[in-house]
Formats: structure tokens, sequence, C-alpha cells
């Protein structure tokens, strides 16, 4: 039962495993010690080692406080959260990060369309995204 998608829960999710360092090293660009660095500011921010969705949009509204941010902000917030947990912990935030500022560009198209309301249909960008891919037999 429960999340099947969820990782398996670690003591404590403010330290970095040796397993963790790997994967981000597998996964982005950063350096073992660029890794270290992103993390001790991570913690900094968040000391228990996880971000939840309203500090995440409070974060987003200090950068764009003229923008509307929770309704981007929460379609950002799903793809982060690769794990479904509610919260992005470290390991989830460098390899957004990564892919966002160190991806190439099919990484940031393939994450751009994962942040992209599919659920709403009348949405135009939807509409002309479904056209094109019709125009090229990917789509009926």
């Amino acid at each position: 039962m429960g999340n099947k998608g969820a990782k398996p829960k670690k003591k404590n999710p403010a330290i970095l495993t040796e397993d963790e360092v790997n994967l981000l090293l597998s996964n982005t660009s950063f350096t073992r010690e660029e890794i270290y660095r992103w993390h001790d500011g991570f913690i900094k921010d968040c000391p228990k080692g996880q971000l939840d969705k309203k500090k995440f949009i409070d974060a987003y509204k200090a950068f764009y406080p003229q923008g509307k941010a929770d309704k981007f902000c929460n379609h950002v917030f799903k793809v982060f959260d690769f794990d479904n947990s509610g919260k992005i912990d470290f390991t989830e935030f460098l390899i957004a990060i990564s892919v966002t500022a160190q991806g190439d560009a099919h990484k940031k198209l393939s994450m751009a369309f994962r942040m992209f309301d599919w659920e709403n249909p009348d949405n135009l960008f939807f509409k002309i995204f479904k056209l094109g891919m019709t125009s090229i037999g990917m789509a009926e």
C-alpha cells in the first residue's frame, strides 16, 4: 500500500547520503563540490531538508512580486516533486535546477511540457500543440 512512486524514507532528509551524491553526479553536470555547496544553501533555507509548496510559492513571489504565482507554481511544484510526496527534497531540487540551468534544449523542452496544464483542452497552447502534432501524424 501507500505511494508506489515514493522513495523509501531516509532517517534525516537534511543529511545528504553518498548514494544521493552519486545519483546527482550521474544525472547532473554538477561536481561533488558544487553539489555540497548547493546542499548547504538548500539546508539554510530548508533546515528539515524539504521544501513544501507554500515555501516554494513564497520564494517565487519574492522573485516575481508582480506575477500571479499560485497557479503557475502549482504546476512547477508538481514537476519538481518527482516522487509526489508533496515536498521537494534536495535531490529533486538539484536535478530540476540542473535541467533548467544546464540542460540541453531537449531536456528543457521536456520539462516545459511536463509543466503544461494538459487537463485544460481549452487552453490556446494546447490547441496549437495538438494541431501541430496532428499535422505531423503524431495525434488524431
